[in-house]
């Protein structure tokens, strides 16, 4: 089963910065989109963590899940989303509940975005 988050981002707008944030990676787009960077500790097993997302350009939505492909399964719990005012979407309660390698999927309403890790 997989679940996914969903949040309105209602304080987005032009001119967010396009210059990561340090520790910051840029996800991969299924298709040509706008840049995206994700900012994630080594997420623990089984121990709720959060990341960040920066945007380049202007979003309405932004949902946020986890699957592990090798196992066809999703996290177990729902992340809360929230637009900060310094231009990062903030994502709290991320929960890997077992180790081994996961894909966390972001989506920006018309843009589809992966990054994969390695829990252990």
């Amino acid at each position: 089963m997989k679940l996914a988050a969903l949040c309105l981002v209602c304080s987005c707008g032009a001119g967010w910065a396009c210059e990561p944030g340090l520790g910051a990676v840029p996800m991969l787009a299924k298709e040509n989109a706008p840049a995206v960077y994700l900012t994630v500790p080594a997420p623990p097993v089984s121990e709720p963590f959060d990341i960040e997302l920066q945007f380049c350009g202007d979003i309405t939505t932004v949902s946020v899940s986890a699957i592990m492909p090798a196992h066809q399964h999703g996290m177990n719990y729902f992340p809360k989303i929230e637009a900060r005012e310094d231009g990062v979407v903030g994502v709290s309660g991320m929960v890997f509940h077992m180790p081994g390698i996961w894909q966390i999927q972001v989506s920006s309403g018309t843009a589809s975005y992966t990054h994969d890790i390695t829990v252990q």
